[in-house]
């Protein structure tokens, strides 16, 4: 692939490619102090609000990342970024292709099959888009980094328990990159000014937030912890390894 040089903003622009991992997945802003339910007793705290409060420290972690600093101070070349976001696709169509797997299974219980159901159509349309988009027929000529790799195996093995702990699984991403997005410090000269700015705007517990309550009394929360901790540090380890 042509490299872009640093010295030609113009260009580098053209080679930019926003962010795809979680975009499709929130809609509408939320207010920064929703980080965090340290004020709350145990007892009120949400689930929801619970695993990112046990896992903080991880997402503060990943904006340590070099990746994320070189993005903004604006160092970041373009090819290491264009890498990222091929590997951002090829997670887009994998977990796509799980959310249908998981869709035309047999669920119970009708607000987790809508859930899932309400997922996949989001994802599939994303990602035939970006398909689309990137002349890309579909994801198979896409190597997956060690990081990927392994962050599809979690979701295949998590498949094998009930339906409500994709929903865990998929939330770190949902999270994590709008905490990203919100605390980075780009300014719109940047040509990662869009990164920023494609992916602050969410409102994640609008899709999670009432379904993991909704079902606390069913849900292990040793499992539902662990599962949410393993994914938050494979999205750790992408940011890092990209």
């Amino acid at each position: 692939m042509q490299r872009v040089k640093k010295d030609s903003p113009a260009r580098m622009n053209s080679f930019v490619i926003f962010t795809l991992l979680c975009t499709w997945s929130v809609f509408a802003s939320s207010p920064r102090d929703k980080w965090t339910s340290k004020h709350c007793s145990s007892e009120s705290s949400s689930l929801y609000d619970v695993l990112w409060d046990d896992s903080q420290v991880i997402a503060d972690k990943t904006l340590e990342t070099d990746f994320l600093k070189q993005m903004a101070n604006g160092t970041l070349e373009a090819e290491r970024y264009i890498n990222f976001t091929l590997q951002d696709i090829y997670y887009l169509v994998k977990v796509t292709e799980l959310l249908k797997a998981l869709s035309i299974q047999p669920e119970t219980h009708t607000d987790i099959k809508q859930f899932i159901l309400d997922r996949y159509n989001s994802y599939k349309k994303f990602a035939d888009y970006v398909l689309n988009q990137y002349l890309l027929k579909n994801a198979d000529d896409i190597k997956p980094s060690t990081a990927i790799a392994e962050y599809i195996q979690s979701y295949n093995d998590v498949m094998k328990e009930d339906h409500i702990y994709f929903a865990v699984a998929l939330l770190p991403c949902a999270r994590l990159w709008l905490y990203v997005a919100e605390h980075l410090e780009i300014t719109k000269g940047s040509p990662y000014y869009r990164f920023k700015s494609e992916n602050e705007v969410g409102h994640p517990e609008k899709h999670y937030k009432d379904l993991l309550e909704n079902h606390r009394s069913e849900i292990d929360e040793s499992k539902a912890k662990n599962i949410f901790q393993k994914h938050m540090k494979h999205e750790y380890n992408f940011f890092r390894s990209s």
